[in-house]
């Protein structure tokens, strides 16, 4: 079939892009997160593209992952020029936002020629890369305001596109007895004299000067260059942002890509929605679910026309629908601490703004301020492949799980940022990512089987810290303490607030009774809040666990939290010591569940009271909101 030296056998070649999980988690906004998950998938797809068009027979070469070639939606974008393959008012009437990443950041193919070929074909490959990256980067480099950007912008961008990307791939036969490998770099890394960009904080900003003072003037007048040249409708660039060439190709990517391609719905995927936005959306979901009165109507229309009128930008996303501009605006519109951020026409609407949200805050209490990542991916799937009696069959499993992954997210008002094979990325509100990570998990097993597991990193964070940290700490969740930690099966939850404090919840997804975990948390806050549990009781509650510890071996916790129940100085709980077998109950729950689950358990019963403050906060800032929204 090749041609070529050496001995005929079955090699197997190899491809991973690199540094992928750096390129990705170099964040400040959630676009920059969409848009480096994104591009890689479309950097794979192309690979595969190029390696289908010269080989006829390239989807039987094909190992992983389990793709159709011909029907793959990255690959139908570069070929086709519109997503999915379907034209642009298709996809405005079905689901037009929900663009994602779906190809890993590798592939692998099997010939059947000597290792010669083997190599020759890794090195088209490797080029088909190059050649796409390299397009990439040229088409936002002539997006940039030419005025600003001279000899030395131009020197410090080749540099940094050039020498970012390493291409390991691999050549070995199927017994594992021959093996070549090299890693090959488009160039060395880059160089820097000095660090200045504020998303890739390795590399230089393209200001290339080293003095504070005038590398502020140099991005002010770039993004006023920017704005102007490009009239864009919100400001792709924020004040006191200095950003390299990947970090200007991160922020802009998004944007190619609808002038490039086909694209009907470029407003969404320009205007992608903050974290502040995933955060407040319970709470304004909550105003939508109630019978308003006239003047509460009155208020926050007089409000949402007040925002439109006075800033620069006031939509989130897109403008709204008449009748409710108030739901769409702008989220830092709906924080007194966050006004600033927004960039009013006039400043003297600001107090204005400022009062009457004051009085919104009091008529509908204060909007959330946590937002949800969710991470998860299976566990031991090398090991699952190689037991499975028919792996392709499995592979074919693993697609169709990973195709039902958008619905479900879309299903939750979540944004899904990559589903591809078993790995799933996705941002969501915190009411709704505990029961979207569950039905993930349980389609999973339902499509891969029983003995195939999947873990969830789960993190609530807040909306004021930097988006970077929260990612951190989800992947460490779902690797160190999910999988690592606990023995796979599991998800860990961890609340991060804008100090280095946080709460922090891991379990397997069912007890040793086989009864689920989330469930059980659901039913405990059912029981708590009808027998009036109160907030000192957690408080104190914490205190006497965390004193006393508890090595499994009395019953005399749930006892003391009972006594602990009726201590508290609350009439509507005098007299109705008859309910004490109920209270009992209850908190016997509660400290069964601070019971530190694994998958594998060792003979020594463990707790983590820490649950209980996971517990607290979920009553105050999930179900709060659920209730208000009408879900029970």
């Amino acid at each position: 079939m090749f041609g070529g030296q050496g001995r005929l056998s079955e090699y197997y070649v190899e491809i991973t892009i690199n540094p992928v999980q750096e390129f990705i988690s170099k964040v400040r906004k959630t676009r920059d997160l969409w848009s480096g998950s994104f591009m890689l998938s479309l950097l794979t797809a192309s690979m595969l593209m190029e390696f289908k068009n010269r080989y006829k027979d390239a989807q039987s070469m094909l190992v992983s992952p389990s793709v159709e070639l011909d029907s793959d939606p990255m690959i139908m974008l570069l070929e086709k020029k519109s997503w999915g393959g379907k034209s642009a008012n298709e996809r405005e009437k079905n689901d037009s936002n929900e663009m994602f990443g779906s190809l890993p950041h590798f592939f692998k193919v099997k010939i059947d020629g000597d290792k010669d070929t083997a190599i020759e074909i890794a090195k088209f490959i490797e080029d088909s890369f190059k050649a796409s990256w390299e397009k990439i980067a040229d088409g936002i480099w002539k997006m940039l305001p030419e005025e600003v950007m001279g000899e030395k912008q131009k020197e410090i961008w080749e540099r940094q596109v050039n020498g970012y990307w390493t291409l390991n791939w691999t050549v070995s036969d199927n017994l594992g007895t021959d093996k070549y490998g090299k890693l090959n770099r488009l160039a060395l890394p880059p160089s820097e004299d000095w660090i200045g960009c504020t998303m890739f904080g390795e590399l230089a900003d393209l200001s290339g000067e080293f003095r504070n003072d005038k590398r502020k003037g140099f991005w002010r007048n770039f993004r006023q260059a920017y704005i102007k040249n490009k009239k864009v409708s919100q400001s792709d660039f924020d004040e006191e942002e200095w950003l390299s060439a990947m970090g200007i190709i991160k922020r802009l990517f998004p944007r190619y890509l609808a002038n490039v391609y086909n694209l009907g719905f470029k407003d969404k995927l320009l205007n992608y929605p903050s974290t502040t936005y995933f955060a407040v959306r319970p709470w304004l979901d909550s105003i939508k679910g109630r019978e308003l009165e006239q003047e509460e109507k009155d208020l926050l229309k007089r409000y949402a026309t007040t925002v439109i009128n006075s800033v620069w930008f006031p939509y989130e996303m897109n403008q709204p629908k008449e009748g409710e501009e108030f739901f769409g605006l702008a989220s830092d519109a709906y924080f007194v601490e966050s006004m600033d951020n927004l960039e009013f026409k006039d400043e003297k609407a600001k107090s204005e703004l400022v009062l009457m949200l004051k009085k919104i805050h009091k008529k509908f209490k204060h909007p959330g301020t946590f937002y949800a990542i969710l991470l998860m991916d299976g566990d031991s799937l090398g090991k699952l492949f190689s037991s499975a009696e028919k792996p392709k069959e499995l592979s074919g499993k693993l697609a169709e799980f990973a195709s039902q992954v958008p619905r479900t997210v879309m299903r939750y008002d979540g944004k899904l940022i990559y589903a591809g094979g078993d790995d799933v990325l996705a941002i969501l509100s915190i009411t709704k990512v505990l029961e979207c990570a569950k039905e993930i998990q349980e389609n999973y097993q339902e499509k891969m089987g029983k003995d195939a597991t999947i873990s969830a990193g789960i993190v609530m964070a807040h909306h004021k810290l930097p988006l970077r940290i929260a990612l951190q700490e989800a992947h460490h969740q779902l690797d160190d303490v999910a999988k690592d930690g606990n023995g796979r099966s599991s998800f860990a939850i961890s609340v991060l607030f804008p100090s280095t404090t946080k709460h922090q919840w891991v379990s397997t997804w069912e007890d040793e009774n086989g009864k689920d975990v989330l469930v059980r948390l659901r039913n405990l806050d059912a029981g708590l809040t009808d027998k009036n549990f109160s907030n000192s009781f957690f408080y104190k509650t914490l205190g006497i666990l965390e004193k006393l510890g508890y090595e499994g071996k009395e019953d005399i916790l749930p006892e003391l939290l009972t006594a602990e129940y009726y201590a508290t100085r609350d009439e509507k709980r005098s007299g109705k010591l008859k309910e004490r077998d109920m209270i009992l109950e209850l908190c016997r729950e509660l400290i069964d569940l601070c019971k530190v689950r694994k998958r594998n358990p060792g003979t020594i019963v463990e707790y983590n009271f820490g649950f209980i403050r996971f517990l607290k906060f979920y009553r105050e800032n999930v179900i709060g909101y659920e209730k208000e929204e009408g879900r029970d």
